[in-house]
């Protein structure tokens, strides 16, 4: 009994020495005030992501949309934890609901870009204005505009629509594709 309570009290010891100086570690390194990394392959302004998801969906090319989206990994390390106001920790979410949203994102966003391919087939669209519904929302570790419609006929009825765009250190990327009316 006693040499089993002796090596609890050891192990014990040793969790919290490698914790405590995990934590020092951990905490002289990480800087919590702006995302791990920034977006890889963004587009250095909106009107150059625009014009990049015009000419894809002109060119009905599925890789190229495709490559304009987030990625899985800037979703779930950027993205989610960003999502608060500015000086906020991190927000945490477990890995279950992340794959769950980012399930819903992706699947939604192949099957918006479906129906850009279907309805814009062939539009090439030169002259446009880039509208939001929204006004920009800051959060701690990036800016999101939405949704977007690219108004070619002063008409938003009959504009491109999409959804929102991220911006992350100067770099933009659409958070999806769908959009709502």
């Amino acid at each position: 009994m006693r040499s089993r309570l002796i090596g609890l009290s050891a192990s014990l010891l040793a969790l919290v020495i490698v914790a405590g100086s995990g934590g020092a570690d951990a905490t002289a390194t990480t800087d919590l005030s702006k995302p791990p990394f920034g977006f890889t392959n963004g587009k250095s302004s909106k009107e150059e992501l625009v014009r990049a998801y015009l000419d894809a969906v002109y060119a009905q090319d599925e890789q190229a949309l495709h490559s304009l989206r987030v990625t899985k990994a800037e979703y779930q390390q950027i993205i989610v934890p960003g999502t608060v106001e500015r000086g906020q920790p991190p927000r945490k979410i477990s890995d279950s609901v992340q794959k769950y949203f980012w399930g819903q994102i992706d699947h939604k966003s192949v099957l918006y870009q479906d129906i850009l391919f279907r309805r814009f087939a062939n539009q090439k669209i030169e002259n446009y204005k880039i509208v939001f519904t929204e006004e920009p929302k800051e959060y701690d570790w990036y800016r999101a505009w939405g949704e977007l419609r690219v108004d070619y006929e002063d008409n938003l009825r009959t504009a491109v629509p999409s959804g929102w765009i991220a911006e992350v250190d100067g770099q933009y990327k659409f958070l999806g594709f769908e959009w709502d009316y």
